[in-house]
């Protein structure tokens, strides 16, 4: 059952408290710590997308169309609909002879707030290219154009395009493709709903790329190299978790939000991988719930770095009148069985 992760005080007396499960796993799949129940199933939302990443590179899409490490990040991105953003999946999908109107992934305003009051201010609406997925979804039409496949419903679960992701989340993760349960995620594609420790499996696997099989290595390697160097391609230029934790460990650890609380991350160094969920779905409890199992695991922030496991709360002037921090001591394994 989910623990208690996170405890926000305001005036040093407790508020409110989020519980949630967690699970570090080598890349044997054996459970290193865990938290809660780490085989909680759930969905995988956005974390999975750098596993999804790995098919417009072993298609040969990335190289056919001479896609840019920078703009290869937005592939695996929830990214926040800057100008970054928008330009990046624009020339990705003109180097593939494709248009927005391609895309499949919906509209809504950009994550960031800069960029959404700039279209306001500018009497403009926002378009397919300011849609958090649309990277994702150009890496799978481009994938589609390099194989051959329709481009036509390329979103829908009896497409080849994702019949070929789901085989290789089935490879990767160890989970049977009949036991993993399939929903439709926010953008349209289908989502992937598996146990924490096979989520943290795969990212671990990423962690130390020899140990997935040789046809994924290459991809695995190039997707971690590409997050790490480009974070702000991965979430934002300001306001992203994912991108400022990415930056506080400079290249020491790879991660990616999902919605409704889940976030996963890797830790090459250790050949690692972590998966956490937040039982309530609140991302306001990221920082203290990932920065704290980072910490208990023994992996570091840079010493000049601004995130920390304990993070203010502010009041609208600003004032810090409390603060969150973790409510949990991960239970670490002796040694556990391999998945």
């Amino acid at each position: 059952m989910p623990m208690p992760m996170v405890e926000l005080f305001r005036g040093g007396l407790l508020e409110s408290v989020h519980v949630g499960d967690a699970a570090a796993v080598d890349q044997e799949g054996r459970i290193v710590a865990r938290l809660g129940d780490p085989c909680l199933k759930t969905f995988w939302r956005s974390a999975a997308k750098p596993i999804q990443a790995l098919l417009p590179y072993i298609s040969g899409a990335v190289g056919e169309y001479g896609i840019s490490d920078e703009e290869y990040a937005v592939v695996c991105a929830s990214h926040f609909g800057e100008e970054i953003h928008t330009r990046a999946v624009l020339s990705m999908l003109g180097k593939a002879g494709l248009s927005e109107s391609d895309l499949s992934c919906g509209i809504h305003y950009p994550f960031s707030k800069k960029a959404a009051n700039a279209l306001v201010s500018a009497g403009a609406k926002p378009t397919q290219l300011h849609h958090n997925c649309s990277g994702k979804h150009t890496g799978m039409l481009m994938t589609c154009r390099k194989m051959g496949w329709s481009t036509e419903g390329y979103f829908l679960p009896d497409h080849p395009l994702q019949k070929a992701t789901l085989d290789i989340i089935s490879e990767i993760s160890g989970v049977a493709k009949n036991e993993i349960g399939l929903g439709v995620d926010g953008c349209s594609v289908p989502v992937f709903y598996l146990p924490l420790d096979a989520m943290a499996l795969c990212y671990a696997k990423f962690a130390d790329p020899e140990s997935l099989p040789e046809k994924y290595r290459e991809a695995a390697k190039k997707i971690v190299s590409v997050m790490t160097a480009y974070p702000e391609m991965v979430g934002g230029q300001s306001g992203s978790f994912t991108t400022e934790l990415m930056k506080a460990y400079k290249g020491r650890v790879f991660a990616k939000n999902g919605a409704e609380g889940v976030f996963c991350l890797g830790v090459p160094a250790m050949g690692l991988g972590l998966a956490l969920k937040v039982a309530d779905g609140a991302e306001r409890a990221y920082q203290s719930s990932v920065i704290g199992c980072l910490d208990q695991l023994g992996v570091k922030p840079d010493e000049n770095a601004a995130l920390n496991a304990v993070r203010d709360v502010k009041n609208s002037k600003g004032d810090i009148v409390g603060n969150m921090k973790p409510a949990f001591r991960l239970d670490f394994e002796k040694e556990g069985p391999a998945r």
